[in-house]
């Protein structure tokens, strides 16, 4: 995180270049993180509903617990990682200056985890907040490839950072 500690981006050609790959990877790691989620828990409730808790009339089984939490620790390892960097990228480049900015982090941040926790509540408790966990989702995953393309836009045409 070297990016932190200088003065001026704009200066420095390698970190400016090492940002810009690093944040294109968080996009294409969000974009098909939405295609992975569609395709294997699902994003909608109806589809969260057959894999969390099976179906019969189509013979699909439910998801064991071993299965959802091992899914759940390694998203939440995984997402965390990706939130964490991306919000110290943006934070740099961005300053913060106007409450859009405040509003974008903070919702980005908050949605991923009421997405965690409404999924695992949907698991464990009730299918009634799989609803939440849709809408938490593609919050989260919106915010970040905002914050990704808003601190790709300034690192290349901010006049300094």
């Amino acid at each position: 995180m070297r990016f932190l500690l200088l003065k001026n981006i704009q200066k420095e050609q390698g970190m400016k270049t090492l940002l810009a790959f690093m944040l294109l990877f968080f996009l294409l790691y969000t974009i098909s993180d939405i295609f992975v989620q569609y395709h294997s828990f699902g994003i909608l409730p109806q589809k969260l509903q057959e894999t969390l808790y099976g179906n019969e009339e189509e013979f699909i089984e439910a998801i064991s617990t071993e299965d959802f939490l091992e899914a759940l620790h390694i998203n939440l390892f995984l997402t965390m990682m990706l939130l964490s960097t991306l919000a110290a990228i943006y934070v740099r480049v961005s300053s913060l200056k106007s409450r859009y900015m405040h509003y974008l982090l903070h919702t980005t941040l908050l949605g991923s985890v009421v997405s965690f926790l409404s999924l695992s509540i949907g698991f464990f408790v009730t299918k009634d907040i799989l609803p939440l966990y849709s809408f938490s989702f593609s919050l989260w995953h919106s915010g970040a490839v905002l914050l990704a393309m808003e601190s790709l836009i300034r690192i290349f045409y901010a006049k300094s950072l």
